[in-house]
């Protein structure tokens, strides 16, 4: 064999060598990673869900909670006067709220007031639907009444004061209807299948409703979520079921599939000017190039460059191969960044945001340190959206969040939890500058609500916690959560008044 065609099938034997460094190279480094973002953000979309469907629960509790803090049902459990049940518990209030059941029990758990609206008539409830709500007072969830689904909440009958000892029971309740399940479509912005059945495997429950969440992924486009909802009547659950599309494991496929065709036409193009060089020459500086190239695979450091002396082809082609390396290099970098920031606010991410809070939370435990969060909420988020639409929705959240950063300190950081909910997180400070950065905060949102520059009001509703040796941070976040809904609470009680 001539000594020009055995150095062709040299040149050509390594472009394929290189190659398929090249690609695994990619492989190894990119896509593997790639599964575990998907994976990471899969958890966070399922955590969206979880709130979504929460909301859709908690929507009835907050309503029964309004109404079993109220004088008047209070004394209607003594006094039976009709005109409690006229002037309030009507069918416009039925269509208002959304509810089917509403029953008011006494001390004794007997019956004062109890009626189902059917969508257009407000009927008596039967001794059998009767007896199912009584067996589960105290409880929340959702209980099967004739093949429906019905969302069950309870609570004690108390004055608004709070003085006086409760008394009785509230019952309201909503089936879940065609409509509803389209609106909860609508909401969660995913298809579903609803299915029930019962629960064979050892699942996490994810709050105190009982939901379960189960993650199946898979190689292929689609992976599904379900959230196990637990049936109180029942010994089965509700399973929702969505598929989720594996956006950035095909973007990587795709990504590696037109690097791989890139590199393959750059690498013969060069293969055929290389086949004239002096094979020496050719050789040594291509075997250089490739251990090169092996040092990036084998140290995993993107940010390396490869460097051929020369202005001729072989040069050229480790210039392309920069140039692959740099593209791999910032789509690694983006992904990073959608894993540890939001997109939409630029704050960080629920997962980024804890790993810092537990770092601060383990400094200040093991140091006696002084570290304060604050939980914030958008008020009336649902409300804007449902009147102007989710784009504004949006644009309320990040103006929020810019007046949020506006007053934060240098050294805070502030996290999006889900949804309207952030965390702000200050170390290494004290009380007077929280207080400080929360006056500034509600005299900004004053001046910007007065500015009438948006078609809404924006207001924020927040609950502070200072480190006071709580064991761990879900308890230290659990604080600030509670104090801000009882700060939400304390506002629609005072603006009601």
């Amino acid at each position: 064999m001539k000594l020009n065609r055995k150095l062709r099938w040299i040149v050509y034997g390594f472009i394929i060598f290189s190659l398929v460094v090249v690609s695994v190279a990619i492989h190894f480094i990119t896509l593997d990673h790639y599964k575990d973002v998907e994976v990471e953000l899969f958890n966070n979309e399922l955590e969206t869900l979880n709130r979504i469907l929460l909301a859709e629960m908690e929507d009835i509790k907050v309503n029964l909670e309004d109404w079993s803090n109220w004088d008047q049902p209070y004394s209607f459990i003594e006094t039976h006067e009709e005109s409690f049940i006229q002037e309030n518990l009507i069918k416009e209030t039925y269509e208002l709220m959304g509810l089917n059941y509403v029953l008011i029990l006494d001390d004794e758990y007997e019956l004062v007031y109890g009626e189902h609206f059917d969508g257009e008539n407000l009927n008596s409830i039967d001794d059998d639907t009767l007896n199912l709500f009584k067996k589960y007072k105290g409880q929340n969830g959702l209980i099967e009444i004739g093949g429906d689904s019905v969302i069950f909440t309870s609570a004690p009958i108390s004055t608004s004061n709070k003085i006086s000892e409760p008394k009785g029971l509230m019952v309201f309740c909503r089936t879940m209807k065609e409509e509803n399940l389209e609106k909860l479509t609508y909401r969660l912005n995913h298809e579903f299948i609803l299915d029930s059945g019962p629960l064979e495997k050892d699942l996490k429950v994810v709050n105190d409703y009982g939901f379960r969440n189960e993650l199946i992924y898979s190689n292929n486009d689609i992976s599904q979520a379900i959230v196990w909802i637990p049936i109180l009547n029942n010994e089965s659950y509700y399973t929702l079921t969505f598929e989720l599309e594996n956006k950035v494991q095909s973007l990587g496929k795709t990504f590696q599939l037109e690097n791989f065709i890139i590199t393959l036409i750059i690498l013969i193009c060069f293969g055929v000017l290389l086949d004239i060089l002096f094979r020496y020459i050719v050789i040594n500086r291509i075997i250089g190039l490739n251990d090169q190239i092996n040092d990036i695979r084998l140290t995993s450091n993107l940010a390396s460059r490869v460097n051929a002396k020369g202005v001729d082809e072989i040069g050229e082609l480790s210039h392309s191969i920069n140039d692959m390396l740099e593209e791999i290099e910032i789509m690694h970098g983006k992904v990073i960044l959608y894993a540890e920031h939001d997109i939409m606010t630029g704050v960080y991410s629920r997962k980024k945001g804890f790993e810092l809070l537990e770092q601060d939370f383990q400094i200040a435990k093991d140091s006696s340190s002084w570290l304060c969060i604050v939980y914030f909420d958008v008020d009336d988020l649902k409300q804007i959206n449902d009147t102007h639409g989710h784009s504004m929705g949006d644009q309320l959240i990040m103006d929020a969040v810019q007046m949020i950063n506006c007053v934060a300190s240098n050294h805070s950081y502030s996290m999006r939890l889900g949804g309207d909910e952030f965390l702000t997180v200050i170390p290494d400070g004290n009380d007077e500058e929280v207080y400080d950065m929360l006056e500034r905060l509600e005299e900004n949102i004053e001046m910007f609500n007065k500015s009438k520059k948006r078609s809404y009001q924006v207001s924020l509703s927040y609950g502070i916690s200072c480190y006071a040796d709580e064991a761990t941070v879900d308890e230290f976040v659990e604080s600030a959560d509670e104090k801000m809904y009882a700060f939400k609470n304390h506002r629609k009680s005072t603006r009601a008044d």
